[in-house]
């Protein structure tokens, strides 16, 4: 019966840990962190995973496009700007999918 138990446990784990897996985005947005406060000269980190081919990536500041690469299947992007204060949005557009986040300067 302890082992019945165990290899139940063990099943729903792995099956909590596929949906957690299937769940990544295509775009995710490391930092800043959504509604953070950062300095003037701030650093920015994000990585796209789009399938199959030759993929786009570009990122924006308040709409202003400040980068752009192509990749094949993954690209892991970190940059440094500075920016005026008060509040922000960065977002970042991939072939597969995109994010954003809000973050101020104070």
């Amino acid at each position: 019966m302890k082992k019945l138990a165990t290899s139940a446990a063990f099943a729903g784990f792995l099956a909590a840990t596929e949906s957690v897996l299937a769940a990544g985005a295509p775009v995710n947005i490391a930092y800043p962190i959504n509604g953070i406060s950062v300095t003037n000269y701030f650093t920015s980190s994000f990585t796209t995973t789009c399938p199959g081919g030759q993929n786009a990536v570009k990122w924006y500041i308040d709409g202003v496009g400040i980068g752009s690469t192509t990749f094949y299947d993954t690209a892991n992007i970190q940059f440094l700007h500075k920016q005026l204060k008060g509040w922000h949005e960065l977002r970042v557009v991939a072939s597969c999918g995109t994010d954003a986040v809000k973050f101020f300067v104070p």
